[in-house]
Order: structure tokens, then C-alpha cells, then sequence
């Protein structure tokens, strides 16, 4: 970043959703089953990923205090306890009631 290009790297290790929608992002990254950094651009987005932190599955970064140095730090704190933001990603995705789809009526 520091000639001012943002590089975006997909990982399968991550949820790689990106949006300003709040509710749907963190329910689409908590039943993803995959960690998260989560960076909220409003209020009603930072409660949503706090109570997406609550069950262990990843980390959030200050958008009013984002720097890059933060953002590294956050990743490398993630790929050193891998296994644990996994294993309650994917138990948080184990226990989130599945969508029951169209059941004609």
C-alpha cells in the first residue's frame, strides 16, 4: 500500500465478502464457517460484528484508527491462532438455524 494501490487477496482460509449491507455481510460471513476482519463503515455494522467477535471467529479493525500497520498486525494475530478462529467459525456456522428455502405456501 505504499505507493497508494490497494492489493486484495482471496484466501479460501477467509470470508472474502466485502459490503456495506451490515446484517447480511455478518450473517453471510458467520454461516460462511470461515474467520473474519471486520472493518464497519456504520454503527448498525460495528454491533453486528461485535456480536460476530462474541463467539471467537475473528477480529475487528478500527475504521476511525485504520492504519496498514493495524491491518497487518490484525492478519498476523489470525494466521497465529489459526486453528482456534477456525474451529468457532465453523462451529458458529454449525449452530446457526439453516435457511429453510421456498416450502411452497
Amino acid at each position: 500500500m505504499k505507493d497508494g494501490k490497494i492489493r486484495v487477496v482471496f484466501s479460501r482460509r477467509f470470508s472474502t465478502r466485502v459490503g456495506v449491507k451490515g446484517q447480511n455481510t455478518v450473517h453471510a460471513a458467520a454461516y460462511s464457517g470461515k474467520l473474519v476482519i471486520g472493518i464497519s463503515m456504520q454503527f448498525e455494522q460495528q454491533l453486528n460484528l461485535e456480536a460476530l467477535m462474541r463467539y471467537g471467529v475473528g477480529m475487528i479493525v478500527s475504521k476511525k484508527y485504520f492504519s496498514e500497520k493495524k491491518l497487518v498486525k490484525t492478519v498476523k494475530t489470525i494466521f497465529n491462532n489459526y486453528g482456534k478462529f477456525l474451529k468457532h467459525a465453523q462451529k458458529l456456522a454449525e449452530i446457526l438455524p439453516k435457511p429453510r428455502g421456498e416450502e411452497g405456501g
